[in-house]
């Protein structure tokens, strides 16, 4: 024996600190359990960063909704159940991508008797509630089994009760058709659209310019381009340019248009009929 003391084993580490007793020095994380309130807004940081683009899109629809209302008394549906005003027709048009997802959509809206009309354009990133599928963006409800009827219950919420008469949905293959049949339409173009090539390569499709004459294909392209996540109020112009285009291009007898909206094929029929149809797109023409 020399006198000094003989290491003992290493002490262990007190899992009730989180530390090695004597050193200071944590021997493993511990972590905190997070209370009900933080456990709440953690939960809403994350709703929000999930519908942040919803939000904007639903502070657009709130804008569009307020003109509807001044320009156009479209009749909700209230609790004395008051009967759809004479001469009043409303029409949800759906623009169908070959997922069946709706790649736009429109509420139009005519009233024969007042001679006025309106289109009103909702952007598909607005989430929906729809029974028995939960919070749904707009653009996916089209896709839901039974989907013509489930986006018109969502619409009629989403617009505090405006009834809506029918649906109209044409595919992009079928909207093209329809533009091509009446001969291309006339439109002011606010941007050059660029398609993305799978290679990697762009191909400019429309050059920005002021009335410019665009084929059925050309068209499609640019009511649906957008460009970036933040151009749902830039595309809806585009939107309302192609629809104002089209209505200019139509025959002006519900005749003559109603043999052009049957020529579209079955596929692309309204649930209001081709008469109803062709009375409502007259209309809105005029």
């Amino acid at each position: 024996m020399t006198g000094k003391r003989r290491a003992g084993p290493p002490r262990k580490a007190d899992p009730r600190a989180g530390t090695t007793p004597g050193s200071g020095t944590p021997a493993f994380p511990v972590a905190t359990r997070k209370t009900r309130r933080e456990l709440r807004a953690e939960r809403k940081r994350q709703q929000r960063r999930r519908v942040g683009a919803a939000g904007i899109a639903g502070i657009v629809v709130a804008a569009l909704i307020a003109a509807a209302a001044i320009t156009f008394g479209v009749q909700k549906a209230g609790s004395h159940d008051k009967k759809q005003p004479p001469g009043q027709t409303t029409l949800l048009l759906s623009i169908a991508a070959p997922d069946r997802s709706a790649v736009e959509t429109a509420l139009l809206a005519h009233d024969s008797q007042a001679h006025a009309g309106v289109e009103l354009l909702i952007p598909g990133r607005l989430l929906t509630q729809v029974c028995g599928f939960g919070n749904q963006p707009l653009a996916r409800v089209l896709a839901l089994p039974g989907g013509e009827q489930l986006s018109r219950g969502a619409v009629t919420d989403a617009l505090g009760g405006v009834t809506v008469d029918g649906s109209w949905v044409l595919t992009t293959a079928q909207l093209s058709t329809l533009i091509n049949e009446v001969g291309g339409i006339t439109v002011d173009v606010d941007t050059d659209v660029v398609e993305n090539k799978p290679d990697g390569s762009r191909v400019l499709l429309i050059q920005r310019g002021a009335q410019q004459h665009l084929t059925g294909s050309n068209a499609v392209a640019f009511a649906t381009y957008t460009v970036g996540t933040q151009d749902a109020a830039a595309n809806l112009v585009r939107l309302q340019s192609v629809l104002d285009g089209l209505l200019a291009a139509l025959p002006r007898t519900e005749s003559a248009v109603m043999r052009l909206v049957t020529s579209v094929g079955g596929g692309a029929a309204s649930t209001l009929g081709a008469s109803r149809l062709a009375a409502l797109l007259t209309g809105l023409a005029a």
